[in-house]
């Protein structure tokens, strides 16, 4: 009996389809061998957050062969680094990739990601080939167009030769008979009509009207951003502008979907909710409101959806809003000192910390290390310093300090690609200061200075209220008396 029982659980399981189909991405990078490459699926299209799906070293030869399961067509990202390139992948297809090395004025500049455009060849479907003869035409159109005195010309004229040529592309592209591109076209257009001086009520009743949110197109995202993109904005020409900027403020989402709702091109309410959490996390990363306002605007927005779509991207703008955001905890991550014994920041706890991250020791870094010793005298039996390298070897990094007699911790973090991923080290020297529960005090954190020393003196008027403050680099704009006060509030 026990017997039977197994085997029916097993057909059982083997009947369950797969959720994926295997798909398969291969290539050469050579200019990338030995580097991981990795490949991610976008959580939704308007924050960009991803998360990786596979990843694998790129070996000598510079080849690489993964094979994954997908199941739905979309547009992923390929991840050398911060080397970063686009495939629209189709479940089931195989592509071939050839991945360019960056331009040389990209290629040493660690403070942004790096796009470049592989070659690619699909086995069965043209989607992605589709798509990039679609972007040609239409980027031909503006190349052409731009010349001579176009700029001069009115928007009745624009309107017409756009017209005219947006029927050339509808007839050349209608042919395509895959949906998902169909519906990348259609939100192309969109953009392209707004581009091209088109009246808003014209694009909404030819592109938004009839349509629900289509989450998962990247040409849905850019239309919808370019058509409603500013209906929050502060102090903008809509009429329920200053209502709507009061009820953020007071955080209340339902006098914010109300006065939303007066407009006509909200009617959809689907549409309304989409542009209230996409609005919401643009407004807290250009921090025009507090980042507290908009995460409890989130929240409120994540417990009353019923759409997935929304509640995913608004899990997706708190997580990118809170990351390294003030009072959150940094991630931990190993090190080696320079000798080569290893530590975790988390054994630090209980200590103000102020970390520098730096990549290779040059004279910007020993410029900078130079003030960091001022402040070590001064600070430095109440503030733990340490200054982390993600590629000095050890042996360079137990040179330093003895020559310049720096005497505050040295090493080189154990992942470097994680560290400058989670503590997105966009450029370096960058630089941390955390409170005693390892949780960051302001971000971004200033360089050695006058504003960190700032910051320092309070800690210091906090421990030793009865001790002049040893300011070192330059006196404070605020007194001690005012430091004080502050602290007693």
């Amino acid at each position: 009996m026990a017997k039977r029982h197994l085997l029916l659980i097993l057909c059982i399981i083997l009947s369950i389809p797969s959720l994926g189909v295997e798909t398969m991405i291969q290539g050469n990078a050579f200019y990338y061998r030995n580097k991981k490459i990795q490949i991610h699926q976008y959580q939704d299209l308007f924050t960009f957050k991803s998360v990786s799906l596979i990843e694998q070293q790129i070996g000598d030869d510079g080849n690489f062969k993964l094979i994954l399961d997908i199941e739905k067509t979309g547009l992923y990202l390929v991840k050398i680094g911060k080397v970063n390139s686009h495939l629209f992948i189709v479940p089931g297809d195989q592509y071939t990739l050839v991945i360019p090395e960056p331009l040389e004025m990209d290629r040493f500049n660690p403070a942004k990601d790096v796009f470049v455009q592989p070659e690619i060849f699909e086995s069965e479907t043209r989607l992605n080939a589709n798509v990039t003869n679609l972007e040609q035409k239409l980027n031909r159109f503006f190349i052409e167009k731009t010349s001579g005195d176009f700029k001069l010309r009115s928007a009745g004229n624009i309107r017409n030769l756009a017209d005219t040529f947006r029927i050339e592309v509808e007839n050349e592209f209608s042919k395509i008979e895959d949906p998902y591109f169909q519906s990348y076209l259609h939100f192309r257009l969109a953009e392209f009509d707004l581009t091209t001086r088109h009246s808003r009520e014209n694009v909404y009743t030819r592109y938004f009207k009839d349509h629900d949110p289509v989450y998962d197109q990247l040409s849905f995202a850019n239309a919808f951003d370019l058509f409603y993109g500013d209906f929050l904005t502060p102090h903008s020409l809509k009429p329920f502008s200053d209502s709507l900027e009061s009820a953020i403020k007071n955080r209340d989402v339902e006098r914010a979907k109300m006065f939303l709702s007066t407009d006509k091109h909200l009617q959809n309410p689907k549409f309304l909710e989409l542009l209230l959490t996409t609005g919401l996390y643009n407004l807290g990363r250009e921090k025009i409101y507090e980042l507290e306002i908009v995460i409890e605007m989130l929240d409120t927005i994540k417990f009353k959806t019923d759409q997935k779509e929304i509640l995913d991207i608004a899990n997706s703008a708190e997580s990118i809003l809170l990351k390294l955001a003030p009072g959150t905890r940094v991630p931990d991550f190993v090190f080696a000192d320079v000798v080569g014994n290893l530590y975790r920041i988390s054994e630090y706890e209980g200590y103000y910390i102020y970390i520098q991250f730096f990549d290779d020791f040059n004279s910007e870094s020993l410029r900078q290390m130079s003030l960091m010793k001022v402040l070590r005298e001064g600070y430095g039996a109440d503030i733990a310093m340490f200054s982390f390298s993600t590629s000095e070897s050890l042996k360079r990094l137990r040179e330093i300090p003895g020559k310049h007699d720096f005497d505050w911790f040295f090493g080189k973090v154990g992942s470097p690609e994680e560290v400058v991923s989670n503590y997105d080290l966009r450029a370096m020297p960058a630089y941390f200061f955390l409170d005693e529960e390892l949780k960051i005090v302001n971000s971004p954190t200033p360089p050695p200075g006058a504003r960190i020393e700032k910051l320092f003196a309070k800690i210091w008027n906090e421990k030793h209220p009865n001790k002049m403050m040893p300011f070192k680099l330059q006196p404070p704009d605020v007194s001690e008396r005012d430091l004080r006060q502050t602290h007693e509030k």
